[in-house]
């Protein structure tokens, strides 16, 4: 995932496997987090990652802390197939209501989000990055119900 588009997106720096081992074995102690790897289903190819946090809080309000697809893999529905099963996964542990923030120069994530059923709730201007700490204009989105965002997508929205 050390894609140089990625990173200036993320305002992240490369990282080694050995700080991806460490960071996955503190994700996976930590019961308020779950990570899944986005393949290609036809070759068994690591394309994607997406990160949900705050499976524990209080408000039962869970957020996409994550979701990165590389960048040759844009635009071939993966984005709506990773999201779609996030909220199936989410569905069935009982939580009505996703959230994110994304970058509001975004305009490909936002896109995705929207035809998958996300709604904007507000912007503000936030720190991003935990390597380049940089402020941006973030847009923060949820998606209230995944048999709303199901239906949403089902009207002939397009795929991300």
């Amino acid at each position: 995932m050390n894609h140089p588009v990625l990173m200036q997106i993320l305002c992240e720096d490369s990282t080694t496997v050995d700080d991806w081992a460490d960071s996955i074995t503190r994700w996976g102690a930590d019961a308020d987090q779950a990570d899944f790897i986005i393949v290609r289903e036809s070759d068994g190819l690591d394309i994607g990652w997406v990160g949900l946090n705050c499976l524990l809080s209080q408000d039962h309000v869970p957020f996409i802390r994550m979701l990165a697809i590389l960048p040759d893999y844009w635009g071939m529905g993966y984005g709506t197939s990773a999201l779609g099963k996030i909220k199936a996964i989410l569905a069935s542990r009982g939580f009505t209501c996703l959230r994110l923030w994304t970058d509001k120069c975004n305009e490909r994530s936002q896109r995705c989000y929207l035809r998958n059923g996300f709604k904007t709730i507000r912007e503000e201007r936030r720190v991003v990055g935990s390597a380049r700490r940089v402020m941006r204009d973030r847009i923060l989105m949820e998606c209230s119900s995944p048999h709303d965002c199901a239906r949403h997508r089902n009207r002939g929205s397009g795929s991300g």
